[in-house]
């Protein structure tokens, strides 16, 4: 794996989250904000959730600081803009680190705060992890989706590169 690999994975994964921002747009806010006891909670919280993972860990890979929002700072992003303007933000910065990596900080060893001494991965395996983890929750923001009665889209990386 090298910058290279990453570069077209988080622009892949700007894009299906694109996608599925076109998709929350069209919801009435009481869908947007509906509770739900399926993963983390509402469409809203699966979008925040998603975003904040990606702040953290890019945030931490980068600086060794931590992005996440912090409890307090949750609801002032309920509005879909302010939200969007943060997710483009995020993807800005992401895409910044992304472009600055060298083969060499991608083999770099990190681990997160909370874990064991002794527990660390790659930062290549990290950025990995940030790829899977947005994947698995846009599935899961599809599938309120679908609860509601909403269309869903696509977002196979099959597809972003031009194939069905």
């Amino acid at each position: 794996m090298n910058k290279d690999h990453f570069i077209e994975l988080f622009t892949y994964n700007y894009w299906a989250n694109q996608r599925v921002w076109d998709c929350t747009a069209q919801i009435p806010e009481e869908v947007y904000l509906a509770p739900h006891d399926f993963s983390v909670g509402s469409i809203y919280t699966q979008l925040l959730h998603t975003l904040n993972i990606e702040r953290f860990w890019v945030g931490f890979l980068a600086t060794g600081e931590s992005k996440l929002l912090k409890q307090d700072e949750n609801t002032q992003y309920q509005d879909r803009h302010k939200l969007r303007l943060l997710w483009d933000e995020a993807h800005n910065t992401n895409m910044a680190y992304i472009e600055s990596l060298t083969d060499k900080e991608l083999q770099r060893s990190v681990k997160a705060p909370w874990w064991n001494e002794e527990d660390s991965i790659t930062v290549a395996q990290a950025l990995t992890h940030v790829i899977n983890h947005s994947t698995d929750h846009r599935a899961q923001t599809m599938a309120l989706l679908h609860l509601h009665g909403y269309s869903g889209i696509e977002q196979d990386f099959i597809q972003y590169l031009g194939y069905s």
